[in-house]
């Protein structure tokens, strides 16, 4: 199924979202019922929601945090020359 831009921009995301998180609740309230060992599903679709938020916002997502700062990090050439002179000193 399609959503036109113009409505989906306009108020169509926010709500279909909200209905997204509130199938969340129930599938943990459900889970928690039955005497499940999970949450149903819950938080699988909680993070894919706050995966498409940060999209949609041009974020990155808070669970990805530690792994960006560890990608930032690996990328920095002073970071990257302390590991050498580490390697080579402490003969790592």
């Amino acid at each position: 199924m399609t959503i036109d831009k113009l409505d989906w921009i306009n108020g169509v995301a926010e709500s279909f979202l909200n209905f997204l998180l509130h199938k969340a609740r129930r599938l943990r309230d459900d889970a928690g019922h039955s005497g499940a060992h999970d949450d149903g599903g819950a938080g699988a679709l909680e993070r894919e929601i706050a995966a498409y938020r940060a999209g949609m916002a041009k974020d990155v997502p808070s669970f990805w945090n530690t792994d960006l700062e560890q990608f930032l990090r690996e990328k920095d050439p002073d970071y990257v020359k302390y590991l050498e002179l580490r390697r080579r000193f402490e003969g790592r």
